[in-house]
């Protein structure tokens, strides 16, 4: 399955954020296990080295490595965070403009 470009992303500020915490040795040992390069010169950050080194990654590898540093990624579940507004409680909100009775209830169950 080919992941989107969305997923990949996902996975690869996850897998950075957390193959990041490790030391310097024990990233690489993990990158070449999953044949990923590494280098021997960086002036930059561990979380910049990781992303430098994941850009040509294969889905597969993307996968396998997220699962590996326990990331729990679910190939069939949309990614995203859903709106706070269309909720069933606040939905009188979207009615109110008619009525200052229905404003006043949306404005008391309001959670803010």
């Amino acid at each position: 399955m080919a992941l989107s470009s969305s997923k990949r992303v996902l996975l690869i500020k996850e897998i950075a954020t957390r193959l990041s915490a490790e030391e310097w040795p024990f990233i690489d040992l993990t990158l070449n296990q999953f044949s990923l390069p590494t280098s021997d010169t960086w002036g930059g950050s561990k979380p910049t080295y990781v992303l430098k080194m994941l850009e040509g990654a294969s889905d597969r590898q993307l996968i396998e490595l997220g699962q590996h540093v326990g990331f729990q990624f679910d190939e069939a579940g949309p990614q995203r965070v859903d709106p706070p507004f269309g909720k069933r409680e606040r939905c009188d909100c979207y009615f109110a403009f008619g009525s200052r009775t229905r404003l006043r209830r949306c404005i008391a169950r309001s959670p803010t």
